[in-house]
């Protein structure tokens, strides 16, 4: 049928099709590419890519890696009527020494970063987990006022803590499973768990009340706001 109807444009914006369609071709193309290329050993599990939409990650063990599957991708893009968009595409180097990346992807050489706001979460050259946990505490901050009725004396207490781990910590908790759990980062969290609960509780800060207190009063035992690898 090609060779008789002749494709003079694409679907058009906004179509129900265009989401699909677009899974279907950013799919192939990346197996066609890089599937089974220089995957990363990842808790027992082999990975190159990560992708939601068209917001991909490729990861490799080597600058020489990384390059030869963005060279792989690229052909695959022209092939597929496909282009990468090079002025929002970012390099990162993660490890314990710095170093200066020269990747190009296509003739144009992409801006190497040492932080990135990935799907709402920061990752850090660095993996560093304390500042991704600062702004989800911030974050949380806000859905905690938004929702500032659960705070209102006629709600009870059970009601309260079911609403604060439906709402709030759920917000706080998004990708906690890839945290670095140090010292610092746990006391961190548990301070904020313990600010939420005393605000819960509506105790100030001037009845001089401990964290011990507030956990019995509040009936919530001493684990961290996350998941249960978190707790020790």
């Amino acid at each position: 049928m090609e060779s008789y109807i002749a494709k003079q444009r694409g679907v058009r914006q906004g179509c129900i099709l265009s989401p699909s369609l677009f899974n279907l071709y950013s799919e192939y193309l990346m197996q066609e590419a890089i599937s089974g290329k220089s995957d990363v050993l990842i808790n027992g599990v082999n990975i190159n890519n990560i992708r939601y939409a068209d917001d991909t990650v490729i990861l490799a063990e080597s600058e020489e890696q990384l390059q030869a599957m963005l060279n792989r991708i690229v052909d695959k893009c022209n092939e597929y009527g496909m282009e990468i968009n090079s002025k929002k595409t970012k390099t990162m180097h993660i490890g314990r020494d710095t170093k200066t990346l020269t990747i190009t992807v296509g003739n144009a050489v992409p801006e190497q970063v040492s932080k990135y706001l990935y799907l709402g979460h920061m990752i850090t050259e660095d993996v560093a987990t304390l500042k991704e946990v600062q702004i989800r505490i911030e974050m949380t901050g806000q859905m905690f006022w938004e929702n500032k009725k659960l705070l209102r004396r006629n709600v009870g207490l059970n009601t309260k803590k079911r609403i604060l781990t439906c709402y709030i910590f759920s917000v706080f908790n998004c990708g906690c499973e890839a945290w670095t759990y140090s010292k610092t980062v746990q006391k961190k969290i548990k301070t904020f768990q313990m600010s939420c609960h005393r605000r819960l509780l509506k105790v100030p800060w001037t009845e001089k009340k401990n964290n011990n207190d507030i956990i019995q009063i509040a009936d919530v035992g001493e684990r961290l706001a996350t998941t249960n690898e978190a707790e020790t």
